[in-house]
């Protein structure tokens, strides 16, 4: 939920609507500017955003969808659906592959529970799989990888 004192953007853009219309947020880089990219396929909400490849993934958000965002060829694909409908969980890359955790998911009557699921996505095969539970459950939280990097005896 955005602040009610910061609700227009730096180039006077409504904040309290501009992420709640079916347009995604881009930044160019060289121009140093925001703009609204129009997609019809963008309806998710608490959802994280990842890199995986070349592609810019937006997991689940009160939804099961994946979405993955190509910038070369400017297109959206849609990936294999998560197993639940999930908001307000975390997103990480290790690897090659995409690891979800927590959250709150929407049960099939509608009801809304805390989750400890661990799953995982892999890009090359299109699937989830379960890689266990959480030891709680977890939500509104962030996620993190870190690259530990070995050193040997005798290196300067």
């Amino acid at each position: 939920m955005l602040p009610e004192a910061r609700t227009e953007g730096a180039d006077g853009l409504d904040l309290r609507t501009f992420f709640l219309q079916p347009l995604l947020p881009v930044y160019h880089i060289s121009r140093n500017t925001w703009f609204k990219m129009e997609t019809r396929m963008i309806k998710n909400v608490c959802a994280p955003a990842v890199v995986l490849g070349e592609r810019i993934v937006i997991v689940g958000g009160y939804t099961r969808r994946i979405l993955a965002y190509d910038p070369r060829a400017n297109k959206f694909v849609k990936c294999a659906d998560m197993k639940d409908r999930r908001m307000h969980h975390g997103a990480a890359v290790m690897g090659s592959k995409l690891y979800v955790t927590g959250g709150r998911r929407l049960t099939t009557d509608c009801n809304i529970e805390d989750s400890a699921s661990f799953d995982c996505y892999d890009p090359e095969t299109d699937t989830w799989t379960s890689q266990g539970q959480l030891p709680h459950t977890l939500f509104d939280h962030a996620c993190l990888t870190l690259q530990c990097v070995r050193h040997t005896a005798g290196f300067t």
